[in-house]
């Protein structure tokens, strides 16, 4: 479409379905604002910011951008745009390429969102390949094993094990994992400093698109301070049975 100060100077039949009109002549009598969110999604008012997009593409001769628009029918639609500073009826205006990419900046926000839940979640997060090489921890698991990210991924989740678990215990893991099951349980694991603690640890295998499985996924929950406190309080109960007996 050709754009104008305010309005679309001229446009094709692709425009008029992507902002939800009824027809061409509705859409050019239509200011371009009153087709966009007061505020676009980083919190900056639209006119401002489409005043700022529109000045970069006529100092540049082309600009491109992402834009939120909001259609006739209130509907919000993701839009990549391509303005290109043409000549037309002699005068410099900007010729506006949009392109649908909701799907797309969905699917990126609902990663956002996901990454953000992941980081700041209570519970230990680790995921590493079939091999058990960590490619990914979250905060809660470096503060609870003593870590760095950095120091460590690449290294393998064995490190990790108490050595109370066995080679046959570990394998047995894996292989539940390989062949797509869950497993949940209880697992003691050692700390950067090598002391230890137990966890209960849900670890899930991921697939790929095509089905194969291509990474675990770890999440634990340090349960020594409770299981601590099961003991003592099977503790107390025996040593209270004991004197009801006693006594009787």
């Amino acid at each position: 479409m050709l754009l104008g100060e305010r309005h679309c100077i001229d446009c094709n039949g692709a425009t008029v379905v992507l902002f939800e009109c009824d027809n061409k002549e509705i859409f050019l009598k239509t200011p371009l604002l009153e087709l966009s969110p007061d505020t676009q999604a980083d919190g900056q008012s639209s006119a401002q910011k489409w005043a700022d997009e529109t000045r970069q593409a006529f100092a540049r001769g082309k600009h491109h951008f992402e834009w939120l628009i909001k259609t006739r029918l209130g509907a919000d639609v993701w839009v990549d745009v391509l303005l290109t500073l043409i000549p037309y009826q002699g005068n410099d205006v900007l010729h506006a390429v949009m392109r649908n990419i909701t799907d797309r900046k969905n699917e990126e926000m609902e990663r956002v969102r996901l990454t953000t839940a992941i980081e700041q979640a209570a519970e230990s997060i680790m995921v590493t390949d079939t091999s058990g090489n960590i490619l990914y921890t979250n905060p809660a698991f470096q503060e609870l094993n003593q870590y760095t990210r950095r120091g460590i991924l690449g290294n393998n989740a064995s490190l990790l094990y108490s050595t109370k678990h066995n080679t046959d215990f570990v394998n047995d893991i894996h292989s539940r994992l390989m062949n797509g099951e869950v497993w949940k349980g209880r697992l003691e694991y050692k700390r950067k400093d090598d002391t230890e603690y137990k966890a209960e640890s849900t670890i899930s295998p991921v697939r790929d698109a095509a089905g194969n499985i291509i990474n675990f996924v770890y999440v634990s929950r340090d349960v020594s301070k409770e299981m601590t406190m099961e003991l003592q309080l099977r503790q107390a109960q025996k040593m209270e049975a004991i004197g009801e007996l006693a006594s009787g």
